[in-house]
């Protein structure tokens, strides 16, 4: 059996024991009232980070259907001057026979107009001699 001493000795020793115990158990608890709001403060950042990162994409899947928009109508504009130039391209060559065909039809005018001149010519220097002939022969 334990003498009182001996139990008062084992009462304080468990009660020592017991403040250590608490003491460590404060700091613990004090840690991990540190690092849960060290940990809520870093959630509370990625959260607002994720929001905006969020954000960013609607935006910018916004601006690519904008894209997407302008591209398929810049596609129908080419495509209506492609024809339109398509249309030009026959209407030139068009064009160009009736000017080709003009031209051959003036060429053949001018080369009777030079016939007709050159005829005329004989006509009148037929003509001039005739005066002369009658003025020598006075």
């Amino acid at each position: 059996m334990m003498t009182n001493e001996e139990m008062q000795q084992k009462i304080e020793f468990i009660i020592d024991q017991q403040v250590q115990s608490e003491t460590r158990m404060a700091k613990i608890e004090d840690v991990v009232l540190r690092l849960a709001n060290s940990t809520e403060k870093r959630i509370s950042n990625q959260e607002d980070k994720i929001a905006m990162l969020v954000d960013a994409h609607i935006g910018m899947e916004d601006r690519i259907s904008i894209l997407v928009e302008s591209q398929i109508k810049t596609s129908e504009h080419l495509s209506i001057l492609a024809d339109a130039l398509a249309h030009t391209n026959e209407r030139l060559a068009a064009l160009a026979d009736s000017v080709a065909e003009s031209q051959a039809h003036t060429d053949e005018r001018l080369a009777a107009l030079a016939d007709s001149l050159a005829h005329t010519d004989e006509k009148l220097n037929a003509l001039i001699d005739i005066i002369r002939e009658g003025r020598n022969g006075k």
